[in-house]
């Protein structure tokens, strides 16, 4: 049976997802599928080792547990998720990288990440990205250099009859990927991390 503590921690987690999109102007389903897509990439796990006794205020003074939790991000899972669900947010399967802004939203919030703008570009470059990494882009060398991630997105979104990115605005998803340890620059050449691990006091 869940313990108390962790089903807060998953409160948590969800509520930080559910304001922001709300705050953002997502309607309801919308919201629902993203919240849902966002938890199949996100596992938590207790540290039991930390456990201290802290004083916490009320009538009758007392000691309390602080118990820290591990929250893991497996992007391998989220984009499986992806593939597999009945995908209807945004009005159809024509725009994949929606459902990303979920795990980057509670990212954002728990590494307390820089003041970059989160929006639906770092979704596409991490969905791009995603694709190229994983050799899902036909003809393409794979590599995740800039001009190979510009030119396969901007491709990408035109084939979807979609408004193409500036290189600045990609550069800028760039930074904030890279704020959220989501990528790693290595030379001229990123590289995705797929596990992240954040730890979260309760």
């Amino acid at each position: 049976m869940e313990d108390v503590n962790m089903k807060s921690i998953k409160l948590f987690v969800n509520e930080i997802i559910v304001n922001e999109l709300t705050n953002r102007g997502y309607n309801e389903k919308q919201i629902d599928e993203i919240s849902k897509i966002s938890q199949q990439g996100i596992s938590y796990s207790e540290q039991p080792i930390y456990q201290e006794s802290v004083e916490i205020e009320s009538l009758n003074k007392g000691k309390g547990r602080s118990i820290k939790y591990l929250i893991k991000f497996n992007l391998a899972s989220l984009f499986e998720a992806l593939a597999t669900f009945a995908i209807t947010i945004a009005g159809s399967v024509n725009y994949p990288w929606i459902s990303l802004i979920g795990i980057l939203i509670l990212l954002k919030q728990l590494a307390s990440a820089s003041s970059f703008n989160l929006n639906e570009n770092t979704c596409k470059v991490l969905w791009i990205m995603w694709l190229i990494n994983k050799g899902e882009i036909k003809e393409n060398t794979g590599e995740l250099k800039f001009e190979n991630i510009y030119k396969t997105l901007n491709f990408e979104l035109s084939n979807r009859s979609l408004p193409s990115i500036a290189e600045m605005e990609v550069k800028d998803a760039l930074i904030m990927l890279e704020d959220l340890s989501i990528i790693e620059q290595l030379g001229d050449k990123w590289e995705l991390i797929e596990f992240i691990q954040v730890n979260k006091e309760n």
